[in-house]
């Protein structure tokens, strides 16, 4: 599975941003739904608030970020990804994947990693799953930063360039966790590190407001 596109750090972080605008945009209540409450209203009052969730990327089997970066395919991505912010950060499996591509930033992320830990977006990327995502960047962002990224994510609020809407939360600080553990519990068996981002994430989780 090395024909791959991972977007990666803030790039990836802006993409579940523009994801969870188009959530809230599918979710505005219709011109025959007049008496339908608002989304936030929904989201904390209704046990079940019948949600549009189609914007949202499908689950991926990949276990580790692509070994080299595919220039044609990292072409595409800056074609197909114009609604980013240039350059795209992309991932690659270690420094000797990595490949020249105008427009592209790569970054190494090496090792293995649990199913689940990235996604697939409907333009035929990968993208790291929020809580994999979250503990990369705890390497990259200052501690109050990393909290206000984690009180976003976690929360039911998301930011766009139109401002702020009412979504809901794409993780849990309780999920997060249980990755992180997950994560550990194989890296140990494999003889690898964890992200270096780990620690702060894990130390700044019981300061995130929900």
């Amino acid at each position: 599975m090395d024909e791959v596109l991972c977007l990666g750090g803030l790039t990836a972080l802006e993409y579940w941003r523009q994801v969870r605008m188009r959530v809230a945009a599918a979710n505005v209540p219709g011109e025959y739904e007049a008496a339908k409450p608002p989304l936030l209203v929904r989201l904390l009052f209704e046990d079940d608030p019948l949600l549009d969730l189609a914007a949202m990327p499908e689950a991926s089997a990949l276990t580790a970020a692509p070994a080299t970066l595919d220039s044609a395919l990292a072409a595409e991505g800056v074609r197909a990804c114009v609604d980013l912010s240039a350059p795209l950060s992309c991932y690659v499996r270690n420094s000797a994947g990595r490949r020249y591509c105008a427009g592209v930033n790569t970054v190494t992320l090496g090792g293995e990693f649990p199913p689940g830990s990235f996604v697939w977006d409907a333009r035929g990327f990968a993208v790291p799953a929020p809580e994999l995502l979250v503990l990369l960047l705890g390497r990259v962002l200052s501690a109050g930063r990393l909290l206000m990224v984690l009180s976003e994510l976690c929360g039911l609020y998301a930011l766009g360039a139109a401002g702020m809407a009412a979504v809901p939360p794409l993780t849990t600080c309780e999920k997060i966790r249980a990755y992180a553990c997950e994560l550990a519990a194989l890296r140990r068996g494999l003889g690898q590190r964890m992200p270096r981002g780990t620690p702060a994430v894990l130390g700044i989780l019981p300061h995130v407001t929900e």
